[in-house]
């Protein structure tokens, strides 16, 4: 994996694989952060800012293992999800927790400059770095 210089001094991967991203509000309420952070801690992943069509949202990256995919579909479900972001092996996608059905949306997330992100339907920001589905 390609490392750049972010923000803060953080290096940050110039493209992300094998991640999967979901987020637990819902139209009328935010998660609350103590939640956000207590589901964080237990996949060891990042809380990040997603963005589609114009709603942010809370979102949690965590790295793609079966043990937190199983449980990133039951807590999504929770939250009345309609669907979670994988992204797997150069194989980026949405799984809709209902019918089990993936939507492929591209290959992996890859790091763009704000101007770029803000002009996209959707991006993820993680440590006030931008990422697109490419």
């Amino acid at each position: 994996m390609t490392l750049i210089k972010g923000h803060m001094h953080n290096l940050m991967p110039t493209r992300l694989n094998n991640r999967i991203i979901f987020n637990l509000d819902t139209e009328n309420n935010k998660a609350p952060e103590t939640l956000l952070k207590t589901i964080n801690d237990q996949f060891s992943g990042i809380i990040a800012t997603g963005c589609y069509k114009g709603v942010t949202e809370q979102s949690i990256v965590v790295p793609l293992t079966e043990y937190n995919l199983r449980n990133a579909i039951n807590i999504a479900s929770i939250y009345s999800q309609e669907s979670i972001l994988v992204v797997e092996n150069d194989n980026a996608y949405l799984l809709y927790l209902k019918s089990g059905e993936r939507v492929t949306i591209g290959q992996y997330l890859v790091l763009v400059n704000k101007d770029y992100a803000l002009k996209q339907d959707a991006f993820t920001l993680i440590n006030n770095t931008y990422y697109v589905i490419k």
